[in-house]
């Protein structure tokens, strides 16, 4: 079903009815913070990211030499640990039918724009995210219950309107178009949860294994 149902253990209201399920790595004390840089000022030395007003706008960004390679490593790192763990690897379209996002919960509410649409084809978008692409691939299929769960991982381009006045999410915090990786599976609802819980697992053994400090809530 999608878009997905709630898990009834699932918080109900705002941030602080939140329940912390896991935390990771060393968390530096906050009287220790301002001593520390943003990713983006340790990167002004390898003068890696650069700002090309001329191509978007403001939250347009390449990346050249070190951070290239970084990503691109980082990326790698990901989808080889997700193919260990039998996800099957896919390439998805970028652009997709409005209707796969409105089918994936993307719902226009405000005035604000919330997807990219093609000027001469305004029935088709920009995918925010490879899960469109993968919930496009397997519309109207029927799979047999003893074939289940499929697991795919998807590597693509994200391309989101978004708009944001918090300091902290200027720059590369909050852009219009970067790459992502995907999980995605396709289970009956009786194993529903026991795919959420590898999901969280997975993200926890990549965070972890990179030396963050994570919360999961």
């Amino acid at each position: 079903m999608i878009p997905n149902t709630s898990h009834p253990n699932a918080p109900r209201g705002d941030e602080s009815c939140a329940r912390v399920v896991r935390t990771f790595g060393s968390k530096k004390r906050d009287s220790d913070l301002q001593r520390f840089l943003t990713a983006e000022q340790l990167a002004q030395s390898w003068r890696s990211v650069i700002y090309p007003r001329e191509a978007c706008g403001s939250r347009s960004y390449a990346f050249v030499g070190a951070l290239a390679n970084l990503e691109q490593a980082l990326l790698s790192y990901v989808s080889e640990l997700l193919e260990k763990a039998n996800f099957r690897p896919v390439y998805v379209p970028d652009i997709v039918e409005r209707s796969v996002t409105e089918a994936c919960g993307l719902q226009q509410r405000s005035s604000q724009g919330i997807q990219y649409h093609l000027v001469d084809r305004p029935n088709l978008c920009l995918s925010g995210t490879s899960e469109m692409g993968i919930s496009d691939l397997i519309r109207g299929r029927v799979f047999r219950k003893s074939d289940l769960p499929l697991r795919f991982t998807a590597m693509s381009r994200c391309y989101r309107p978004e708009v944001s006045k918090n300091a902290w999410e200027a720059r590369l915090y909050r852009v219009h178009e970067f790459t992502k990786i995907e999980m995605y599976a396709v289970c009956d609802d009786k194993q529903s949860d026991g795919i959420l819980d590898e999901f969280v697992n997975l993200q926890c053994e990549i965070f972890e294994s990179l030396g963050l400090h994570c919360r999961f809530d």
